[in-house]
């Protein structure tokens, strides 16, 4: 769902939660259930059915042979998938098997990939292919860079490295949570967002001049930094405005999560104007009548 597709169901449910003609929910809950809606359409779905789709199934079945022939010490299979500049390289095939070594020794009980980068440009459409492989020894990433034309595809790079654990379980969402700080930033996130969607709440309820404009102003945010959850690394994205002044997403169940809170200068402004533009007492009390005596 897309940035613009989460707000129009913030908007639905904001509408059906605090209209005039919303059900009997009492007032007390129907903020918590405001961001339980529209929480539950930022969070990411699963990216495996979208790299399946991205994928080329030739380059898929180019690179998973090229990785069986490499940890076989296949020479001949190896030297058949290689483009022709990859395997001119002097002592290719002694390069292919020192760096297919660092995978984990044993029998392979798992190979699956973990991502995909398509880029197509006027010398063709080049493919770079991440799995991930497990033996009994451990766990290890082999990338693999395929181009060629549609009726030759052939490796022309690759890349391996070795991993502690899954990806899967490095960017899980338990492993960030064991980190007090990281669930800070993550309840100071759903706190920002509560405070605009309230502010917005109170600007259409409130007698200023566009409301309805304040309200929208007051969902967003500017300047986040953006928490890794896996890694705890932060960035600062000065020049992005963020819709609810807080944003989670992530690409799961291989990518990191991200965790945005952005300075919520859209809520503090459009508070400042409801609290200003509320008529006082002396604006709505009826004008005193002095009395006046009466003279024959």
């Amino acid at each position: 769902m897309g940035s613009t597709g989460k707000f129009l169901k913030g908007c639905v449910g904001a509408a059906f939660l605090f209209g005039r003609e919303s059900l009997s929910i009492p007032r007390r809950f129907r903020l918590p259930l405001l961001l339980s809606w529209i929480l539950g359409g930022i969070a990411c779905g699963d990216v495996r059915p979208f790299m399946a789709r991205l994928t080329p199934p030739e380059d898929d079945r180019v690179a998973r042979e090229f990785l069986a022939a490499a940890r076989a010490n296949d020479s001949a299979k190896i030297f058949q998938l290689s483009a022709p500049a990859t395997r001119d390289i002097p002592d290719f095939r002694d390069t292919v098997s020192a760096v297919f070594a660092h995978l984990p020794a044993g029998v392979v009980d798992t190979i699956r990939q973990v991502g995909v980068n398509i880029n197509i440009s006027q010398k063709g459409r080049v493919s770079s292919l991440t799995y991930e492989v497990h033996t009994g020894a451990g766990w290890g990433l082999a990338n693999f860079d395929v181009r060629g034309d549609d009726k030759m595809r052939r490796v022309f790079g690759f890349h391996v490295s070795r991993i502690d654990s899954s990806l899967e379980e490095q960017n899980g969402f338990q492993a960030g949570a064991r980190h007090p700080v990281r669930v800070l930033v993550l309840a100071l996130a759903i706190g920002v967002a509560a405070f605009c969607i309230w502010v917005a709440v109170a600007a259409v309820r409130s007698r200023i001049k566009r409301r309805w404009l304040w309200a929208l102003f007051a969902l967003l945010g500017v300047a986040p930094f953006v928490l890794n959850w896996s890694t705890g690394d932060v960035a600062f994205r000065l020049l992005q405005v963020l819709i609810l002044s807080a944003g989670f997403e992530g690409s799961p169940p291989f990518g990191p999560w991200l965790v945005s809170v952005a300075f919520p200068v859209g809520a503090i402004a459009t508070l400042y104007r409801i609290r200003g533009g509320q008529p006082t007492p002396e604006d709505v009390a009826p004008p005193s009548v002095e009395p006046t005596a009466i003279t024959s």
